[in-house]
């Protein structure tokens, strides 16, 4: 309950007191003897803790998590914690980091489509960013492969919005319009 409280608390811009419930639950009595949500606590501090600008301990957080994550089985966790964390490394600059995070990630989640299609997606967008524009177009590809189906439009929508984008940032204006038509073919839906 107190990690959905955290999480409300970080999607409302209450980044300290997210926290504050985030410590409460990790040293309630008895935390210690449930390891998998002792983790998932501390992948919902990720949020706060990169909010407040403290994107090392956010980083460290989401590493620990995955720790543990792996030595419990805990596999679609495990995948969420790397992808967070490689997520992270993007937004921060730090785009060659980030990759073998996401090939972590999606180790776990090959799986849920939805999952690998955001995987794909942040690959791809920092791929893009270290101008390795082909592997960024395979991976933007595979995004749109992996949400292909009608309750994802929505999604394959953004990731042909992507290709689009990088087909546009190399000249290939014909390619990039044809994306965008896909894109709102796809929005259609």
């Amino acid at each position: 309950v107190r990690r959905l409280l955290a999480m409300a608390h970080a999607h409302t811009s209450q980044f300290d007191t997210a926290l504050a419930v985030c410590h409460e639950a990790r040293t309630l009595p008895g935390a210690e003897s449930e390891p998998v949500e002792a983790a998932r606590v501390l992948l919902a501090s990720m949020q706060p803790l990169a909010n407040l600008g403290r994107i090392d301990e956010a980083i460290e957080a989401g590493e620990q998590a995955l720790n543990t994550f792996e030595q419990q089985g805990a596999d679609p966790m495990a995948g969420r914690a790397a992808l967070n964390i490689g997520a992270l490394s993007a937004m921060t600059g730090r785009f060659a980091e980030a990759l073998p995070w996401f090939d972590r990630a999606s180790t776990y989640l090959a799986d849920n489509p939805m999952m690998l299609g955001q995987i794909e997606t942040n690959r791809g967008t920092a791929l893009a960013a270290l101008d390795r524009f082909e592997e960024a177009e395979a991976a933007f590809g595979r995004a749109s492969a992996a949400l292909s189906t009608e309750e994802l439009a929505w999604a394959q929508a953004i990731a042909e919005g992507n290709l689009a984008d990088l087909a546009a940032r190399q000249g290939e204006i014909n390619r990039s319009l044809r994306h965008l038509e896909n894109s709102r073919r796809h929005l259609e839906t």
